[in-house]
């Protein structure tokens, strides 16, 4: 995968850390006008839509790469699965942030 899409992959999970998981990632990535992106403003993420060519299966794809090198984690909250930075990830993301 291309350092860009590692970026706005990085970029698009800051906006959930905590709060959602692999599916709203994947929604945000797409741009999606589901209900619960709408609601939470995820739609004002710079890299809202950034794989709106591709099918959320595919997105699927390249954000569990992600989570098997190393870039993001899957924590649990009770029993839900969230989206958290793995210390890879948040170096890189940090660096983009500044």
């Amino acid at each position: 995968m291309e350092e860009q899409e590692i970026k706005a992959i990085l970029r698009a999970a800051e906006e959930l850390i905590m709060t959602g998981g692999r599916n709203l990632l994947a929604k945000i990535l797409k741009g999606s006008k589901d209900k619960r992106i709408l609601k939470h403003e995820l739609q004002l993420s710079p890299v809202y839509g950034y794989y709106r060519d591709l099918k959320l299966e595919d997105i699927m794809h390249r954000i569990d790469w992600m989570i098997l090198k190393g870039y993001l984690e899957i924590e649990y909250d009770d029993r839900l699965p969230m989206i958290v930075y793995s210390d890879k990830g948040w170096a890189i993301e940090r660096e983009t942030f500044v």
